[in-house]
């Protein structure tokens, strides 16, 4: 794990009955490079959905225990109500909207990190 003084910046992908959940850090490390963080996942079903409140919201909550949080993003569609709760308790959340345009810049931002080892 990494030291607890960095700034973690972290995304989430929500999903309450098909679809993984997931929440993915990463942060720069000491030569400037983006790095993995703390990161955390969770297969609900139609017969076992999701809590977010126990899952999801919990364990943003725990990173932010632990370490700086210098924004989270996410897709409204299945979390607006987490992000109204959790930024009540003072996390940094934005809306990012799981878009064609939002999801072609994201994914050319990726390849360049690795293209470039950025």
């Amino acid at each position: 794990m990494p030291s607890k003084g960095i700034t973690l910046y972290v995304g989430v992908d929500a999903s309450t009955k098909r679809d993984r959940a997931a929440v993915v850090s990463v942060y720069r490390d000491s030569d400037k490079k983006l790095a993995l963080g703390p990161k955390r996942f969770w297969q609900p079903t139609p017969d076992d959905p999701l809590d977010l409140e126990e899952t999801i919201e919990k364990y943003l909550l725990e990173l932010a225990g632990g370490y700086r949080i210098g924004e989270v993003l996410y897709d409204p569609f299945q979390f607006h109500r987490s992000a109204a709760t959790l930024q009540k308790s003072g996390l940094k959340l934005t809306e990012f909207p799981q878009t064609v345009p939002n999801l072609t810049a994201m994914s050319q931002n990726l390849y360049d990190l690795i293209e470039f080892g950025i």
